[in-house]
């Protein structure tokens, strides 16, 4: 996949719920990263229910991974048209 192509598809979303955060999982390749690297999930449909204090780490781990949420895509997006 090209990098366009790769920039433009939304792997996951995120929702805030209070102390929780809900990783809304939207491919394949975000469900098999979380599959790979987190330890016993837990899911509320189809979101992975993470604890606040843990947000920040899984975050940066998934955007390492090449994993897009929509906020990431915007700011590519804007940068690419400057």
């Amino acid at each position: 996949m090209n990098g366009k192509a790769r920039a433009a598809r939304i792997d996951f979303s995120l929702q805030f719920e209070g102390n929780l955060v809900l990783f809304h999982i939207h491919t394949h390749a975000a469900r098999g990263w979380v599959e790979e690297n987190v330890m016993e999930p837990q899911y509320f449909g189809n979101a992975l229910v993470v604890e606040g204090r843990f947000f920040m780490g899984l975050l940066e781990g998934m955007r390492s991974a090449g994993l897009n949420e929509p906020d990431a895509r915007e700011r590519i997006t804007n940068s690419n048209s400057k």
